[in-house]
């Protein structure tokens, strides 16, 4: 049976009530962070910000008609051709069904021109750490006391 592909939608303000939904139905990533899940305003706020970034980019990631979660990632941070991972949410409750790899192996092909991703794992969160070496990101550095650095190179490609 054929899956369906991932599709980007980028995000725009008439966006911040369903993005704060997924936060809502996600609030074990705010709580490691040690925060309450966002307000609407503040998700509101927190998208206006980022509108003034040209290189920062909001999406949200659908398999056909299910919304599967977001993604916030900088463009040619911190240098030409990397891709900075800021953030990608997969909603609770489709969470451990597969999900996570499907939605960055998507990314990757989302960005056909990058050279390399990066992300950070804030705090000793193992699982987090498997979770992307198993989709080829190896440590990169440290930044104490709090975050953990891991990239993934990745090869020139076509856009699809």
């Amino acid at each position: 049976m054929k899956m369906l592909p991932i599709k980007f939608e980028p995000m725009a303000m008439h966006h911040a009530p369903l993005l704060h939904e997924l936060y809502q139905q996600t609030p074990n990533y705010f709580a490691v962070l040690g925060n309450a899940v966002p307000s609407l305003q503040e998700v509101g706020r927190d998208l206006e910000t980022a509108f003034f970034d040209r290189r920062r980019r909001l999406e949200l990631m659908y398999c056909g008609p299910l919304l599967i979660g977001s993604v916030d990632y900088k463009l040619d941070f911190p240098e030409a051709g990397d891709v900075t991972i800021n953030l990608l949410l997969v909603r609770g409750p489709l969470q451990g069904q597969g999900w996570g790899p499907r939605c960055v192996e998507a990314l990757e092909r989302h960005l056909p021109h990058s050279r390399r991703l990066l992300v950070g794992v804030f705090g000793e969160r193992p699982n987090m750490v498997r979770f992307w070496e198993r989709q080829g990101f190896v440590f990169a550095t440290d930044a104490p006391p709090v975050m953990t650095w891991y990239a993934k190179k990745l090869g020139r490609r076509k856009a699809i």
